[in-house]
This record gives structure tokens, C-alpha cells and sequence, in this order.
């Protein structure tokens, strides 16, 4: 799906451009050169005007896609009690203590997300530097299940699916001694 929307936005910003060079063409003939044959071609006023709906009903998709995407929720609702919210920042700094627990394993970033359409449930992006040599199958299983039991705890229901993705571990330090 994402080759679709790159092409379909490399061909609206293609026909933007062309509907710009047209409309430039249209509205001050005298001042390019060629302007006022390209104003005269009917063929040419067909693909301006085709090129122009064409960016204009793309420019209306991204408009209605951008008002139904909404806001994301900054909040988990805790069963159906809805008037239980608990902050993404407390669900984040939960799971990072939780992730945290193995010493060679260094957290670099949690990411929470609410889903669901009862927005009671989260889902966690984790990535992780693993500083040991062992499996990392093994580990990423270890840290999951530690954030999921965690945040059982804190939440009180099981509403968590949790991602482990390691960083690259190995480092490089270039270090240079200056003499004056």
C-alpha cells in the first residue's frame, strides 16, 4: 500500500506543477515565451483541466483523510469504566521500568499507543540495545513479558501487546590527541 500512495503522490505533485507551468501560461501569455500557442492548443486546455481536478480531488482526499484520522488519545480508559483514564506518559515510564530490569539490556525509547475502539488498550514499541552476546530471541521474550506483567499489574487488566526491536550495539569512538 505504501508503493500506491508514493506514486499517486509523485503523479498529484507532477500535475501540480504542470497545472502551475498552465496557469502561469493561462494568465500572463505575453510574458512567456510560446505561452500564447500553448493558450490556444485545445489539447493543452484538456490537460490543464484534467491535471487540475486531478489535484484538486487529491487535495480533497488528504483533507477528509486528515479530519477523520482525529486526535490520538493521550489516555487509556480501564475496562468499561469510562471515567478511569490513565495517562500514556504513567503507561511509558511503567514499562520502561519494567524493560529496564535486565542489566544488559539499555532501553533507548518506549513508544505507547492507544488502540482499540474502546481505547482500552495499548501497545508498545520498545527499542533496545542488548549489551550481552546471548540470544536475542530469548531476551526480547524476557523484556516482553516483564513490561506485559508490569503493566497488568498497574492497569489491572490485560490490554498490552508489546514490540522489542533491537538497535545496533557496536559502537565506534574515534579519539585524537591534539599536541600544542
Amino acid at each position: 500500500m505504501r508503493v500506491v500512495r508514493k506514486l499517486v503522490a509523485g503523479v498529484n505533485a507532477v500535475a501540480a506543477v504542470f497545472c502551475a507551468v498552465l496557469l502561469a501560461a493561462f494568465l500572463w501569455p505575453s510574458r512567456i515565451p510560446g505561452a500564447t500557442e500553448i493558450v490556444a492548443y485545445q489539447p493543452a486546455r484538456i490537460a490543464a483541466a484534467s491535471m487540475a481536478c486531478f489535484v484538486a480531488v487529491a487535495a480533497l482526499i488528504m483533507f477528509i483523510r486528515a479530519l477523520a484520522r482525529g486526535v490520538e488519545p493521550a489516555s487509556i480508559r480501564l475496562g468499561a469504566n469510562g471515567d478511569i483514564e490513565v495517562r500514556l506518559a504513567a503507561i511509558e515510564s511503567c514499562a520502561r521500568t519494567a524493560a529496564s530490569e535486565d542489566p544488559d539490556v539499555l532501553i533507548d525509547r518506549v513508544d505507547a499507543r492507544v488502540c482499540g475502539k474502546a481505547r482500552d488498550e495499548v501497545r508498545f514499541t520498545i527499542d533496545a540495545i542488548y549489551l550481552g552476546d546471548s540470544d536475542l530471541k530469548s531476551r526480547a521474550e524476557e523484556v516482553q513479558r516483564a513490561v506485559e506483567r508490569a503493566c497488568d499489574r498497574m492497569l489491572g487488566i490485560e490490554a498490552t501487546a508489546v514490540r522489542v526491536r533491537f538497535l545496533p550495539s557496536k559502537t565506534v569512538t574515534l579519539s585524537k590527541e591534539v599536541n600544542q
